[in-house]
Order: C-alpha cells, then structure tokens, then sequence
C-alpha cells in the first residue's frame, strides 16, 4: 500500500527538493475557521485535521483507512507523488474498500459541477464596529462563474461535443407509493371531469 503518500519525502528538502517544494505548496492543510469549522472556532475540523500519527498504512474493520503517518506529517493531505510531480496541483488520493468504494463512485457519479462562488464583502464601518454584507453569484451566471480545465474549456469554445451515449438512461424513483412526485398528463385538459387517471405514467408504470 504504497500507493498513497500522507508524509513528507524522505531525507531531507536538499536531497529531493522539487517534491518537497510541491508537497509544502500543494498538499499542507491549512485548516480555515470559516470554511472547515463552519465559522466556529471551538470545532474540529471537518475534514478531519491534525490527522493521527501511525508507523503504518491499514484498514480497519469498517473498512475505514487509516494513512502512516508521522508526527510532523499531521497536516499533509493525501497525494501520489507521480501524479503531484506530473500535474502539479493539490490533489486528495484516498484508498477505497468495500462498501466505501461503492460509495465513494455514487457520490462523485451524482455529484453537480462545482461552481466558483463569487463572493463580495462590502464592509462598512459602524458604532460598534465592523459587518459584512456577502452575495452570491445568481444562476444565470453559472456558467461564466464555473471552473473549467483548459480542455473542457476549449471544447466549450469550439463548441465541440465532451461526450456521447449509445444507451439512453432512465431515472426510476425508488420513492415509496404516495411519496412519489407525480406529474399532470399533458392531455389534461381533453379528460372527462370524472376521469381520474390525471397522473403521466412512470417508467414503472408503463413496465406494470
């Protein structure tokens, strides 16, 4: 399991000094009251820093990982260093067993795209001192606002396509009956009053 480093480089910063340089630049945690302690000094952070100290890397029971450690490493965010010395940005590689793996491709699968919030602070002075006014960017400016990678970006530009399906896919609500969302059939209007099949069917439906 070597895969996964959570440590400095070896030896000291002479003998490897691009990685050393990367790991201290791109993979130390810098643990922000407002974003990892939901502004509330006195929490832990949610992200789970200092991480433990452990002379190995293992997998306990529940199939949690626990990353080898050292004291000083307490603070390095998971990375690998072929990936790191390749691409050069901060990375967070995590081994993933069992149920968590399952998991861990559902969250990301179903994960929206990640929006760059603007945010504006306008602060103005008053008698008992300072406030903050935030705002947000609006949803029409989304896609102006959104982070995109230099090949994603160029593919928009051009207006390329990013991808395509040979099979189409279909969302089944696995609601429970009554709990469903339900839609009005689009020919409503030309129903009889005493007609009561007012719902489109589901895809369900159409299958019973």
């Amino acid at each position: 399991m070597n895969i996964v480093h959570t440590w400095f480089p070896e030896g000291s910063s002479s003998n490897d000094p691009i990685m050393h340089d990367l790991v201290n630049r791109l993979q130390l945690h810098k643990c922000n009251d407002n974003y990892c302690k939901r502004g509330d000094p006195i929490k832990k952070c949610r992200f789970g820093y200092p991480k433990p100290y452990s002379p190995v890397t293992f997998l306990d029971s529940e199939h949690r990982c626990t990353y080898k450690r050292d004291v000083g490493d307490a603070y390095v965010n998971n990375y690998n260093p072929y990936l790191l010395a390749v691409f050069r940005t901060s990375m967070d590689i995590q081994y993933n067993d069992g149920p968590q793996a399952v998991r861990y491709l559902a969250k990301y699968l179903a994960k929206d795209d990640y929006e760059a919030k603007i945010l504006l602070k306008n602060i103005q002075v008053q008698n008992q001192g300072y406030y903050k006014r935030t705002t947000y960017v609006s949803e029409r400016e989304h896609y102006s606002t959104r982070i995109v990678g230099a090949v994603e970006a160029t593919y928009d530009i051009m207006g390329w396509r990013k991808h395509s399906n040979s099979r189409n896919v279909i969302f089944l609500s696995t609601s429970l009956l009554g709990q469903d969302t339900r839609r009005l059939r689009e020919d409503i209007k030309d129903l009889t009053e005493d007609d009561d099949q007012i719902f489109s069917l589901t895809p369900v439906g159409k299958s019973c």
